[in-house]
């Protein structure tokens, strides 16, 4: 995933008009880092519901010491493979949402309203839930 940076930095300063606003999704980790570098806002795509991502932004991990994150029982069930590595993904993706200006879900504000009404007081930027990000082909 990091192999994109430059590259994108570099189409970043060829494009006219200039970019104005960036779309990331949540996994992409140098996203922010190059909105905020080139004073460019972010919006964040995350792509699974609005629940999951508010689960792992407020799971305390220091709770648990230094047990390896696949003997965390809460989170066996989540990341089946059990790989710690993918947990430390997930956990670094999730550390950059506050560092975004907007937050954008694949996901409709009725399926979940409690979960965007909390996340939308959490964060000091907009969230917002806007439908299935479903190809009309496949409806």
């Amino acid at each position: 995933m990091t192999k994109m940076e430059d590259p994108f930095d570099q189409l970043l300063d060829r494009l006219e008009p200039p970019v104005t606003t960036i779309i990331a999704d949540v996994e992409v980790l140098w996203g922010v880092g190059v909105g905020i570098k080139r004073n460019i806002p972010v919006a964040l795509f995350w792509t699974m519901s609005a629940k999951f991502l508010s689960m792992l932004h407020r799971f305390n991990f220091s709770d648990y010491g230094d047990q390896e994150l696949d003997q965390i029982e809460e989170l066996g069930e989540v990341f089946e493979a059990n790989d710690p590595k993918v947990m430390k993904l997930a956990l670094e993706c999730i550390e950059m949402v506050p560092k975004a200006h907007y937050l954008l879900f694949t996901s409709v504000y009725e399926l979940e309203p409690k979960i965007f009404n909390s996340l939308q007081a959490e964060f000091a930027f907009p969230v917002y839930p806007i439908g299935p990000a479903v190809l009309p082909y496949l409806i």
